[in-house]
Parts: C-alpha cells; structure tokens; sequence
C-alpha cells in the first residue's frame, strides 16, 4: 500500500488533511514534498469554500516547506480574508 492512497482516495478536503496529518507523524513515512501536498490542499479547499481546512493547511505547508513559500504566506493572508471577511462599519 502506497503511504499515499489515503490522500489521494479522500472524499471530502478534511479526510485529505486527515491523511497528510498521519503521514507527518508516522517515522520515516513523510514524504520530502509534504509541504507541497499541503499547498496543493489549501487550493483544492479554498476552490471548494472550506476556508478552514485552507487555512491549516496553508500553514502546515509552510510549516514543512513548499516550493513557494512567498505565494503561500499570500494565499494564506487570502484564505484568512475570506475565512473572517471583514465587515462594513457604516
């Protein structure tokens, strides 16, 4: 069994994150680009709305290092956004 069927069999982004969450934690099991796995997450999760799992997995990709660091503290700050959008004080 490929220590990657659980996220690429997951229905829903949470079971994704669910995945990933245990190949972090399991020794000798991540993956060198599980930072890049977790960006590719964040993306699929915002595309779908759930700006919860964006943002966790936004930062557990920074967190294990992804190819774009600087794009992914962006979207980071876009998924806070649209998690918590600001309010029109009139």
């Amino acid at each position: 069994m490929d220590p990657l069927d659980g996220y690429q069999e997951a229905e829903t982004t949470a079971e994704a994150e669910s995945a990933l969450d245990r190949l972090a934690v399991a020794p000798g099991q991540a993956p060198e680009f599980l930072g890049d796995l977790y960006d590719e997450l964040a993306t699929e999760a915002s595309e779908e709305g759930d700006y919860e799992v964006a943002v966790r997995a936004q930062r557990k990709a920074l967190d294990w290092g992804c190819e774009m660091p600087d794009l992914a503290r962006r979207m980071l700050g876009w998924y806070l956004l649209s998690l918590n959008p600001p309010t029109n004080r009139t």
